[in-house]
């Protein structure tokens, strides 16, 4: 039974690994190819798949876990109808998988931006969704759905067919009734594993990123996965913040950013100079000496500050690194309870220093000593306009670490 019982799981597990990558990332690239900049090369598609099947196999893992439940319980009742069971749930897995797998290919040309949880505002009002759409491709549609939702059925009956002939015809015996649990918890835990990971925080559609090109990304990254996570992330929060009157507010923003002053001085000895922005967290004025702080601490940036100009008059614009960042690189204040950074798709259309930069000639480079799928940084990185990403693991190894990452002397 372990052996049929393991067989089972990992047979399964790679059908629906198999379905996203031989079916699911090909139909995404034959309909949006025309989306990219200029078509991509073998290295590229390389980089989409190495990049792309974890975020294939979080899903896998996820449509793998009730199989391998039913399967433990089929273990002691050798009477239980196992492919009923299973069929049933293959069935309904089939039609999500199926309609994901299309609607997210076919819409990205319009959207240009991965499936997520804004799908179901359309479908509350399907008359309304459907009404620019002939009745003809709409009946094309239907019959694309029920042929992708078929092939995914038929590649995960598979597992049943090839090991049902080893499963147990009565149940196991004492060593049995207790290797068999065990195996299903194992397993279950390495699922649990796969769709976390083992960083910090949980896993999010950051580890498919690693382009400057949002076409690769999207391509790489799995569509159910990216509508499960956009699910967690939805938070209403309009009207949330309205403490004043919008007037009031208005006057306030406005005395903020003035647009009118003294005409513009030149204070750089070159006018196009290399830019260096450090982003050093938890660094405050109490440790800069050149600032009254502590002596000897920093004395690098005193050693900066007294050959160049000291802004003294600055407040943190958030409290969280995620937030904080959208403010030092494109401007806008951090909200108090949630962060731009999360609703990736609105990223690219944010104002960024570095893109700005990038249009007038510069080449642009991250570097971050932690993980960049934390808090997605990485697609903001990308999306604000950085050409390259280096982080911790792209950095020598053997550097001093902490619980975020390298320590900032060595970064």
């Amino acid at each position: 039974m372990s052996l049929a019982f393991i067989l089972f799981a990992a047979i399964y597990f790679c059908c629906a690994v198999a379905w996203f990558g031989l079916v699911q990332k090909p139909l995404f690239a034959l309909l949006n190819i025309g989306c990219a900049p200029e078509r991509p090369g073998p290295a590229e598609v390389r980089k989409v798949y190495a990049r792309g099947t974890y975020s294939d196999c979080i899903i896998a893992s996820y449509l793998t876990a009730i199989p391998l439940i039913l399967a433990a319980v089929r273990a002691f009742i050798p009477s239980m109808d196992l492919g009923l069971w299973l069929g049933v749930y293959n069935a309904a897995t089939a039609v999500a998988v199926g309609l994901i797998t299309l609607s997210d290919a076919v819409l990205y040309r319009y959207w240009q931006y991965k499936l997520d949880s804004s799908v179901f505002v359309y479908l509350r009002n399907p008359k309304g969704a459907f009404a620019s759409v002939s009745t003809l491709y709409l009946i094309g549609a239907a019959i694309a759905a029920g042929l992708f939702c078929s092939l995914y059925y038929l590649l995960v009956s598979l597992p049943l067919r090839l090991c049902g002939g080893l499963m147990p015809s009565e149940p196991p015996g004492v060593a049995g009734g207790v290797l068999t649990p065990v195996l299903a918890i194992l397993m279950l835990g390495g699922l649990f594993l796969v769709t976390r990971g083992l960083g910090i925080r949980p896993n999010n559609p950051s580890i498919a990123y690693f382009s400057p090109v949002p076409f690769l990304n999207h391509w790489a990254l799995n569509p159910a996965f990216n509508l499960l996570y956009s699910l967690s992330t939805k938070d209403d929060y309009e009207g949330r913040f309205q403490s004043m009157p919008a007037e009031e507010a208005k006057s306030l923003a406005a005395s903020m950013f003035p647009t009118a002053g003294t005409p513009l001085r030149s204070i750089l000895n070159t006018p196009r100079p290399n830019i260096l922005l450090i982003v050093w967290e938890s660094l405050g004025a109490e440790f800069v000496e050149s600032l009254g702080g502590r002596k000897g601490v920093t004395p690098n940036l005193d050693r900066i500050a007294s050959e160049g100009v000291v802004f003294t008059q600055c407040t943190a614009g958030s409290f969280r690194t995620d937030r904080g960042l959208v403010c030092l690189l494109g401007g806008i204040p951090g909200q108090p309870t949630t962060s731009l950074i999360r609703y990736t798709r609105k990223l690219a259309g944010l104002p960024a220093l570095p893109r700005r930069l990038h249009e007038l000639g510069y080449h642009t480079t991250a570097i971050h000593g932690g993980d960049l799928a934390i808090m997605h940084k990485a697609d903001y990185y990308l999306a604000s306009g950085h050409e390259r990403l280096i982080s911790q693991n792209e950095l020598p190894k053997g550097l001093d670490k902490g619980k975020w990452g390298v320590h900032d002397g060595p970064v």
